[in-house]
């Protein structure tokens, strides 16, 4: 699968809109991360649903181009319903992690929970 193709890429000015036709598949989209680590950042990966009853999560990887699944994974949100993960520079994670440079690509997942469903990410 290619995820780093412009139709996936994310920016904060034009949401991307998918629809999953049976539970357990994946949509994969991507954004960079150009602040260095001595700039304070931050960034929202926020999905909506159309439907209150539909359910999806979200998984984020960092900087190695990874698929995240609900396997494998940096980041997650996993609460029923729409979903959210908030990061910034300041996330312990970075630190944890030993990532000294924050530039780089996050993959997003999303992982569908429910049929017919549609989201806008």
């Amino acid at each position: 699968m290619i995820v780093h193709g412009n139709d996936t890429k994310l920016n904060s000015t034009e949401p991307k809109r998918g629809w999953f036709n049976r539970t357990d598949e994946y949509h994969y989209y991507w954004f960079t991360q150009t602040k260095e680590e001595t700039e304070d950042w931050q960034s929202f990966v926020a999905v909506n649903l159309f439907n209150k009853s539909d359910d999806v999560d979200l998984y984020l990887s960092f900087g190695d181009g990874r698929l995240p699944t609900k396997d494998d994974y940096d980041f997650k949100s996993n609460n029923l319903g729409a979903d959210f993960i908030g990061l910034s520079s300041k996330n312990q994670w970075f630190m944890d992690n030993g990532r000294l440079s924050l530039v780089g690509i996050f993959v997003v997942g999303v992982h569908s929970k429910t049929r017919n469903t549609t989201y806008t990410l």
